[in-house]
């Protein structure tokens, strides 16, 4: 009977045994356990996904979220590494993770919009301040303009009654006035008429007063006054208040 079934065996009378589930085939069982990976990185993309539309898919955002996702496959992959199976766990493992780095670019988003609307703050305060120091200086600048013209009306009166006054009595004037009204009266006076008017002056208050002249005129090219000149006239702006 064996020799029969040995010999209908080898005709291919007989159907061949098939191999039991214990004993499949290594592609079958590679093809099994890589279907939870592909579910598992199909699931990672899509809540990924999700992740980045909530909060408007930026790119900056989703490039997080793809950092988050590396993160997550390179543990998931030394976990397969090591032996692990991914589950339904591992899967809400990694949703609770991206949840947790959502909330935390929400806080960051937060912070760096306090920051900009404190900065912006800043911003708006410190150009209110320049324009209130321009508006300032506008103020101030008129204001001088204004007693500069006060000033020359004033000189050129006083030349006007030194000049058409007698030398002798100008003289004594101009040796009770401090030197720089005294030389601003000269400059505008007529020099035949100052010349007369020298006459009665003390020389060394002449000279003085040359001095400050020379000043003036220096003044008014740009050059850098006298520090003796302008201590000498202070000191006697000084005396006179004194008196």
């Amino acid at each position: 009977m064996k020799k029969d079934r040995g010999l209908s065996k080898g005709l291919g009378l007989l159907p061949a045994p098939q191999p039991s589930l214990n004993r499949r085939p290594k592609m079958i069982r590679a093809a099994a356990r890589s279907l939870p990976r592909t579910l598992l990185g199909s699931a990672i993309v899509a809540v990924a996904v999700y992740a980045a539309f909530l909060k408007g898919s930026s790119i900056s955002r989703l490039r997080l979220v793809r950092e988050s996702l590396a993160g997550q496959s390179k543990a998931s992959s030394a976990s397969m590494a090591a032996g692990g199976s991914p589950t339904w766990e591992s899967l809400a493992q990694v949703q609770r993770s991206l949840a947790e780095r959502e909330a935390k670019l929400r806080e960051r988003e937060k912070a760096l919009d306090e920051q900009e609307q404190r900065l912006s703050a800043i911003k708006q305060e410190i150009i209110q301040s320049l324009e209130l120091m321009k508006a300032l200086q506008r103020e101030i600048e008129e204001k001088g303009r204004k007693l500069d013209e006060q000033q020359e009306k004033r000189i050129k009166e006083l030349s006007k009654i030194f000049e058409s006054a007698p030398p002798e009595k100008a003289g004594s004037i101009i040796a009770q006035t401090d030197l720089l009204t005294a030389a601003e009266i000269i400059m505008r006076i007529d020099k035949r008429k100052a010349g007369r008017i020298w006459g009665y002056v003390d020389p060394k208050l002449a000279a003085k007063i040359t001095q400050h002249i020379a000043q003036q005129d220096a003044w008014k090219r740009g050059l850098p006054p006298s520090s003796s000149l302008t201590d000498e006239a202070s000191g006697q702006g000084e005396a006179e208040k004194k008196e």
